[in-house]
């Protein structure tokens, strides 16, 4: 489907608080990094969306894989 162009900065915008283990990725949260990386699959990220996203992965010691 197609996508409001308003609503891609959200899919970039990728949070994590180490201490409770929650990331926080479009306006969710999860707790378990395989739901997050399921969302992310479903979500038909552009590509540089998908490289923005792996680049914060990085950034929190995390790989996006």
């Amino acid at each position: 489907g197609k996508r409001a162009e308003s609503s891609t900065g959200n899919l970039t915008s990728l949070d994590y608080n180490q201490d409770e283990g929650i990331w926080t990725w479009n306006g969710k949260e999860y707790g378990s990094k395989s739901r997050l990386l399921q969302d992310m699959e479903a979500a038909n990220l552009s590509k540089s969306e998908e490289n923005e996203l792996k680049r914060k992965f990085r950034v929190f010691g995390e790989d996006f894989s």
